[in-house]
């Protein structure tokens, strides 16, 4: 046994994780579904998720519109009791309420008590892990229930529309529409080659290795992990946002329901995005604050891959193959 398994096997601090995982499982997963409103009531506010292919900026849209509007989403306090969150919103005061972004991040995870956060373990209540793509036809009904009752349950908790940002509900478009036909869908798109630069220097920065797959996988990945790893990160990107694209077209998410935020317009023009979004929320229902950003925009980033090798042929098969899959599903 090497040393940091032993730190592992010695440190109470892991028992009390685990411990309270097996309770968030065993007991408060169905302690919510006793308590939980039911599935046929409505919304007040629709939820909204945010939807795109992983480092195409989305936590960076999470912030700047939680900065934006009086909303609700799911924190890391709320993920430690990920059976019953609402546990953790009725914990929370005035004096703890979000306050502006720091803009930090590291590969999507904010940061803090009252961060935004994906909460992984919430969602794999209610869908499977792998694999991650899903249909109508691949999710329980009794499941889907209890998604619905416990959208319900954040909602009234909180009392403000709440939104979701976890990339992997990109690949479960189809199934959300279909038990919450009230949801709205944010998509954020970011240029092809800025997006596969950063997913390859996230895989070396988590992995190790470039060869190792890493983040959201697209419905072919079996087949994409065949490719060159440049081709793997290239199509990675178009496949999730051709998945998001078809995803609402087959769920027939009219165009009113969406809102389609390029990355670089977001850094370009916060305030012009949020215009869209205040529209969108308005047109449900939402009559709260809005709230003018501190920052007037963001810094673009354009990177390489850590490998002057491996960046060119990036670049080349990207310019070979392009395709525009950008704004096909715009009003």
């Amino acid at each position: 046994m090497n040393k940091k398994a032993i730190i592992r096997f010695v440190k109470p601090g892991n028992y009390f994780r685990y411990f309270r995982h097996v309770f968030n499982r065993s007991v408060l997963h169905y302690l919510e579904a006793f308590c939980a409103p039911n599935s046929k009531k409505s919304f007040k506010y629709p939820p909204v998720f945010i939807v795109g292919a992983p480092r195409s900026g989305s936590t960076l849209l999470f912030q700047v519109i939680s900065d934006s509007f009086d909303i609700g989403f799911l924190t890391n306090a709320h993920c430690k009791w990920f059976g019953f969150p609402t546990i953790a919103t009725a914990a929370q005061t005035n004096k703890n309420r979000k306050q502006s972004s720091c803009y930090e991040s590291k590969d999507g995870v904010i940061s803090g008590k009252y961060g935004p956060s994906e909460c992984g373990e919430w969602w794999y209540r209610f869908f499977r892990r792998s694999p991650a793509f899903v249909t109508c036809g691949d999710v329980e009904p009794q499941k889907m229930n209890r998604f619905r009752r416990s959208l319900l349950y954040l909602e009234s908790s909180i009392g403000k529309p709440v939104v979701f940002k976890n990339l992997y509900a990109s690949l479960r478009i189809g199934p959300i529409r279909s038990v919450v036909p009230e949801s709205l869908f944010v998509v954020v798109f970011r240029n092809e080659i800025d997006n596969a630069t950063s997913i390859l220097n996230g895989r070396f920065r988590n992995m190790g290795s470039f060869e190792e797959w890493w983040s959201v996988p697209p419905p072919n990945i079996e087949v994409l992990r065949t490719l060159p790893v440049y081709e793997q990160v290239i199509n990675q990107v178009r496949e999730i946002n051709q998945t998001i694209i078809d995803s609402l077209k087959l769920a027939s998410v009219p165009p009113e329901d969406i809102v389609v935020v390029p990355y670089e317009k977001l850094c370009l023009n916060p305030e012009a995005c949020m215009d869209e979004v205040e529209v969108l929320l308005r047109k449900k229902g939402w009559q709260g604050e809005r709230r003018r950003l501190e920052k007037t925009k963001f810094e673009t980033r354009h990177q390489r891959v850590n490998d002057d090798v491996l960046d060119a042929q990036l670049r080349k098969y990207s310019a070979q193959t392009q395709e525009d899959r950008r704004g096909v599903y715009v009003k």
